[in-house]
């Protein structure tokens, strides 16, 4: 279950390629590889960027946008996106799956499948310095029908085995 829906990366630095494969294979129901991404981006240096992963998407057909939020504004999505984390000093991209007020669940590329608390998260995503837009994400939008037509909404839905994960915390909390 950790790993389900997520493509895991192969190297060090291809989580931005591993996470716009998971929405690709995994969402959109067009499977491309993590390699394949790789090898479409020819990286003059290992990191990607948003950018970088943007250019990508629209050689397969699809429109990304990047743009800086909050969690409010995250929690009306109705696609995954792709966020910027700095975790441990860290830079590292990210699969949001879904999100309430409280938790959100990402599907990750180093972590599998996780959900985190919302100041857990906030403390990893938070990498601007505007006071109300400190997040960034990247929105893979698809530009054709077939492309929405072929989505697999349930993999943005949250399984009820998500829920124990979300009040273990408080489940727990005596025994702690």
């Amino acid at each position: 279950m950790r790993d389900a829906q997520v493509v895991k990366q192969d190297l060090d630095y291809s989580c931005g390629a591993s996470s716009l494969s998971t929405i690709l294979t995994y969402f959109y129901q067009q499977p491309i590889t993590e390699q394949q991404i790789l090898t479409d981006m020819n990286l003059t240096s290992m990191m990607a960027s948003f950018q970088d992963l943007a250019n990508v998407s629209q050689k397969y057909g699809f429109t990304a946008k990047g743009i800086a939020t909050n969690y409010d504004t995250l929690k009306k999505l109705k696609i995954p996106a792709i966020v910027y984390l700095n975790h441990k000093r860290s830079d590292h991209f990210s699969v949001v799956k879904s999100i309430n007020d409280t938790h959100i669940t990402l599907a990750d590329s180093s972590w599998g499948n996780r959900t985190l608390t919302k100041s857990q998260f906030e403390a990893m995503w938070h990498t601007r310095a505007n006071d109300d837009l400190k997040g960034s994400v990247l929105l893979i939008l698809p530009t054709t029908d077939a492309q929405k037509n072929d989505t697999d909404v349930t993999f943005i839905e949250n399984k009820n085995s998500q829920k124990l994960l979300q009040q273990s915390v408080e489940l727990f909390h005596s025994f702690i």
